[in-house]
């Protein structure tokens, strides 16, 4: 059904139960999932974010080379999440996380884009909606909680339920050998 899903991991919220759910949806389709987080872009010229920060970094280099290390630990902790028979690849862009998406989606044609919807409230939800309307793919927003025993609004589906039916369970013989 799909070939290529790309999965936004946030640093707010599970990562790791995220991208287990969106390893999961990959593993059933016979996809390949694409694991994306967007570091932010350092202004060279930002005297307010110099001002704010407690210790400033050496150069703002230095501190874009941080926030790309810190993008790429957190997908190689969700990489490990993902079972083992998926194939992943994990991208890393600077920029906005929406903008550097839509970019990716079409660069890459995925055919679908799997958003973390549980911390979506406020701004991040509208931020989402409309991706979603711009976006050429279809987006799919899952609520992963990680705490078991938390209460969810009627008629929201949690996790992957609300679609596993939905998706046939592939036939042995379409299943491809891990590489």
């Amino acid at each position: 059904m799909f070939r290529s899903i790309v999965a936004l991991i946030e640093p707010t919220g599970d990562p790791t139960g995220f991208a287990r759910e969106a390893g999961a949806l990959a593993d059933r389709t016979g996809a390949r999932l694409t694991l994306f987080a967007a570091a932010p872009t350092v202004r060279t010229c930002s005297p307010v974010f110099w001002a704010a920060t407690p210790a400033a970094p050496e150069t703002p280099f230095s501190l874009q080379q941080a926030c790309d290390c810190e993008c790429e630990a957190l997908l190689r902790r969700a990489a490990q999440a993902v079972p083992e028979a998926v194939p992943v690849t994990m991208t890393v862009r600077r920029g906005r996380a929406y903008a550097s998406l839509h970019q990716e989606v079409d660069a890459a044609g995925h055919d679908l884009v799997i958003l973390d919807g549980a911390q979506a409230g406020g701004l991040r939800r509208a931020a989402q909606l409309r991706f979603g309307r711009r976006c050429d793919a279809p987006v799919l927003r899952l609520r992963v909680t990680s705490r078991p025993g938390r209460r969810r609004r009627s008629g929201w589906p949690q996790g992957l339920e609300a679609v596993r039916a939905a998706i046939p369970a592939p036939h042995p013989s379409q299943h491809r050998p891990a590489a």
